[in-house]
């Protein structure tokens, strides 16, 4: 089975209060070793809390190293190594290298998260690779994709079927530490740049979508059930820290 054009066209199936997925159709084409998803009981299928925490730290390492982030796209493959990304057509993005401290900070917060993450997901965080560091300046976009699968299209731009490209990506974690407004006045305020989950929905059938603020942590699996995009930057700078997790799913 293939993609219509018109995704309003496939049988949605609740996924939790007034959010509705395709997945029947995603089941026949997503490899039954990625077949994994929450409890449809839940509000959400994903975790979406603002979190009170002393970001200060990170946005004056991100001030300071700012104009290091030359590269675009440098992205984290799952064995450490840093490559550059440079299909601007798909990801137009800048990225600064963490530092210890950095890390060790980013740590800190991530521990105070890790026993709800996994029990909302009933799952054993085993491995995570480093967090990246990921700037979205004027124009920078991120244009639809799964964390853990690559689409396989034909020649019309339907999807066929997912390719496992990451298996040890179970699940994503981004934490947001600048914040979307219409009108940027410092900097680290931004406008566009809305987080799109392509393949969810509210009840109107508008995908959800994420208006990220300072604080703002949002945890969902990496699977292609949870592709998601990033609209194009207009002004300002938006940061978030990205970083996958592998775990035993119980």
């Amino acid at each position: 089975m293939t993609a219509p054009y018109d995704l309003k066209q496939l049988e949605l199936t609740q996924v939790g209060n007034n959010i509705f997925s395709p997945k029947h159709w995603l089941d026949t084409i997503v490899p039954d070793s990625m077949k994994i998803f929450p409890n449809p009981y839940y509000e959400a299928p994903f975790i979406y809390e603002n979190i009170n925490f002393d970001f200060s730290y990170m946005k004056s390492f991100i001030k300071n190293h700012e104009e290091e982030s030359k590269k675009i796209g440098i992205i984290s493959t799952d064995d450490g190594v840093i490559l550059p990304k440079k299909n601007t057509d798909i990801r137009n993005t800048y990225n600064i290298i963490p530092n210890d401290t950095f890390l060790k900070e980013y740590n800190r917060f991530f521990e105070s998260q890790k026993s709800k993450i996994e029990e909302f997901f009933n799952v054993s965080l085993i491995q995570s690779i480093e967090p990246q560091i990921l700037i979205y300046k004027d124009g920078c976009f991120y244009k639809r994709h799964s964390d853990n699968c690559s689409e396989i299209v034909d020649l019309n731009k339907n999807i066929v079927e997912f390719k496992p490209v990451a298996p040890a990506r179970i699940i994503t974690t981004v934490l947001f530490i600048t914040t979307q407004v219409k009108e940027p006045k410092d900097e680290f305020e931004f406008s566009g740049g809305d987080l799109v989950f392509d393949f969810l929905f509210d009840d109107k059938f508008k995908k959800i979508s994420i208006k990220p603020k300072e604080g703002d942590f949002i945890t969902f699996l990496s699977n292609p059930y949870f592709s998601h995009s990033v609209k194009k930057v207009k002004t300002g700078m938006r940061v978030s820290i990205v970083q996958w997790h592998n775990a035993i799913v119980h």
